[in-house]
């Protein structure tokens, strides 16, 4: 069993987030990380029927698009391995929180909070995928990812995208 990722890394990782998206210091932050729910994306070979919608909710994604992000969507062997610790992490998840000093960047009188997924890491820990949300009100949000490697020791994003709003 390999080692999971323990909160320091995860921290690391979210203070990266913060200073990469620029995210607002006028916002709060919830300090509770919560689970990331992933699905099985089906594949239907053979058959007209669409495949099922992926779960209800602000945040879903598949293991076959994590390992797009991971890279290891030709190789096999690397998929099988990404696929194993991606389930081996999410079935561990302990509860994690945001640090103080990632937290002491933002407000503490806001009624906008950022809410953070637990970061989704590669098998061998160099790439990351993060889902965060801005909740400014009962039909006001932001959904956002952003995928970070590490480079030299650094972690660079790679990817970004605002995915969703309500």
């Amino acid at each position: 069993m390999d080692e999971l990722p323990d909160s320091s890394l995860i921290n690391e990782v979210i203070s990266v987030v913060i200073k990469t998206d620029s995210l607002r210091k006028s916002c709060e932050v919830n300090k509770n990380i919560k689970a990331q729910k992933l699905y099985k994306k089906i594949k239907w070979e053979n058959d007209s029927v669409p495949p099922p919608p992926p779960p209800s909710g602000p945040f879903s994604i598949s293991y076959d698009e994590l390992s797009k992000f991971f890279n290891s969507e030709k190789n096999s062997s690397l998929r099988l391995k990404d696929s194993l610790y991606i389930t081996q992490q999410l079935n561990s998840a302990k509860t994690f929180f945001i640090s103080d000093s990632n937290a002491l960047y933002f407000s503490k009188k806001n009624d906008s909070y950022y809410q953070f997924y637990l970061p989704v890491f590669s098998s061998d820990k160099k790439v990351v995928y993060v889902f965060y949300t801005l909740e400014c009100g009962p039909l006001c949000g932001s959904f956002y990812e952003i995928v970070l490697k590490r480079i030299d020791n650094n972690w660079i994003k790679v990817y970004g995208d605002l995915c969703g709003g309500r």
